[in-house]
């Protein structure tokens, strides 16, 4: 049985003249409705309400439609990987862009390291660089890694990506 949605406020709706919706404002300033449940609604580019929401951080702690995408195909949970607002305990890690293929665990990496008990080092974007890589070149591999063999299109192996970037460590 599929819920149904509540009614949106027809003000919600109403769009300013650059393309952006007063649910995409009150977004932005943590101020829409908490029942609020029309994440989708987008402007012309597919920038959702909810890329808005995680762009600012303010995404409710109940939020689950991490694969709404604009035009561009960048989900909603990039878009928190590259605010640094995902939630504790997420673990979409292998949704991908399709501009590049770059998981959402790609754009987290570039930001930081990843939860202790992330396990999905050998997620890759299109090229086969995996996320071991990317955390091999930036540094931010736990102690206990241990997937050194994993390599990507050109034959590199996160060790060899490792040395490279790391030679001062």
């Amino acid at each position: 049985m599929k819920l149904k949605k509540p009614p949106i406020d027809e003000t919600l709706l109403l769009v300013h003249e650059s393309g952006i919706s007063v649910a995409h404002i009150l977004a932005s300033h943590n101020k829409l409705p908490s029942n609020f449940s029309h994440w989708e609604l987008a402007n012309k580019d597919g920038w959702s309400v909810a890329h808005e929401a995680a762009k600012h951080g303010f995404l409710p702690d109940d939020f689950y439609q991490w694969e709404i995408a604009d035009r561009f195909n960048w989900s909603v949970a990039h878009e928190a990987a590259r605010s640094k607002s995902l939630p504790r305990g997420f673990d979409r890690w292998a949704i991908k862009s399709n501009h590049s293929g770059k998981t959402v665990a790609h754009v987290a990496i570039c930001l930081g390291p990843l939860p202790v008990d992330f396990d999905q080092w050998f997620l890759a974007d299109d090229d086969r660089w995996t996320v071991a890589h990317e955390a091999a070149k930036r540094g931010f591999l736990p102690k206990n890694f241990n997937r050194w063999e994993l390599t990507d299109s050109l034959k590199r192996t996160v060790k060899d990506v490792y040395k490279h970037f790391n030679k001062h460590k």
